[in-house]
């Protein structure tokens, strides 16, 4: 009897409709559910200090909610003619055409010399073709992807989003991937294509002290100075901690600093040291979140040509002393992530040094959901980023007090 229902068109209908409004219930979650953490709350501040760890607890429907969206969302947008084929195109197509309108945006590229041999594409994307000079900030974006994998392709349509979401220029440079290249190069060349911004913007650029002048960065690449609007340093992941430790290069060697650092699920410690989020998705249950300690474990090998140079400052942040000229920072963690901590206790560590912090925690998504806009929580988090942008640039424009 069971047989002959199931083979019924309509309760196979009926199942399928069963089974996709309970996907939309756990959709409609997905982007709504953040945790915000502002820099003004010393109650707030005060939770975060109460433990060396973090004080979020997670809900398992909730990141049950993220694994299941995740994947049956992905799938949906692979065979979606639009959606996937772009996705496809940029994934595992060929270079990304420049030159020409991009959904309304602009790109172009210029190319620098690399730390070693190599050279680094910086590629720039103005959030308006018709009008080149229509942008309100820079945004220095530097692409995530383990220090192994990432390339412009991956990252247009999160540039390109982040263009017009923000109303700026986005600078991308595409640094040298390990093992080719090793730490400390990455560095280096996310410091050396930044002081191309800086000029290229009319700021002081001069030569740090470790920079061959026989290969010094062609400054004059390009035709027109930008205006001096506010700039900002942007990462994710792996570029997260490029972006992270970008504030204590330009510290260390007397270059300006950024007006302000936004950290998406950045990774603070390249060491293999427990935290509660790495611990809890670790192993098993970790794979089905992206990332997995074990991942950022193997990635630290072929970064480093020896693991105890994970403990520099130039490599973990999480254990320096933070400069006294530290740019305001927002990180944007996913709550299903191992890396969730990085950003919990590196946000009270610049609490801790008095610097402008805010921390928040997207919940029921995944490491990575910014080049996963399926998901859904992409909107929501950039609407913070833009509130903390036009916070620290309303308190640049008030006059200080005497």
């Amino acid at each position: 009897m069971y047989k002959a229902l199931y083979k019924d068109k309509a309760w196979k209908q009926l199942i399928v409709c069963g089974l996709l409004a309970v996907l939309l219930l756990m959709s409609s979650s997905c982007h709504t559910a953040m945790t915000y953490v502002s820099p003004y709350s010393a109650k707030e501040v005060q939770e975060i200090r109460r433990t060396p760890e973090s004080d979020v607890k997670l809900d398992p429907m909730s990141a049950l909610s993220a694994r299941m969206v995740y994947k049956l969302t992905a799938r949906k947008a692979r065979k979606s003619k639009i959606l996937g084929g772009l996705l496809d195109s940029l994934k595992h197509g060929d270079e990304l055409v420049l030159g020409v309108s991009w959904f309304g945006t602009y790109m172009e590229k210029v190319v620098l010399p690399g730390y070693g041999s190599s050279n680094v594409p910086l590629y720039i994307c103005y959030p308006n073709a018709k009008n080149l000079d229509d942008y309100s900030r820079v945004i220095y974006f530097v692409h995530g992807g383990s220090f192994v994998n990432g390339t412009i392709n991956m990252y247009a349509l999160v540039l390109i989003d982040l263009a017009q979401s923000l109303n700026a220029i986005i600078v991308a440079p595409m640094y040298t991937l390990a093992p080719e290249v090793r730490w400390p190069g990455q560095p280096y060349e996310v410091l050396n294509s930044y002081r191309w911004v800086l000029n290229k913007m009319g700021k002081s650029a001069e030569l740090p002290r470790w920079v061959d002048k026989n290969r010094a960065i062609e400054l004059t690449a390009s035709e027109k100075t930008w205006r001096d609007v506010p700039l900002y340093s942007m990462g994710d992941s792996a570029g997260g901690n490029l972006a992270s430790v970008l504030g204590f290069m330009c510290a260390d060697f007397g270059i300006k600093q950024v007006d302000g650092s936004i950290l998406f699920y950045p990774v603070e410690l390249l060491l293999n040291r427990s935290t509660k989020s790495r611990d809890l998705f670790n192993g098993e249950q970790g794979g089905h979140f992206i990332l997995e300690q074990e991942e950022v474990e193997r990635v630290s090998r072929l970064y480093f040509a020896d693991p105890e140079m994970g403990k520099h400052r130039y490599a973990s942040p999480l254990l320096t002393t933070i400069p006294t000229d530290y740019p305001a920072t927002i990180f944007v963690a996913a709550e299903a992530d191992p890396l969730r901590d990085d950003s919990v206790l590196m946000h009270k560590k610049l609490h801790e040094h008095k610097i402008d912090s805010e921390l928040i925690i997207v919940k029921n998504t995944i490491h990575g959901f910014l080049n996963m806009p399926w998901i859904g929580n992409n909107e929501a988090a950039v609407g913070y980023v833009r509130n903390f942008v036009e916070r620290l640039e309303k308190k640049k424009k008030q006059p200080s007090l005497p």
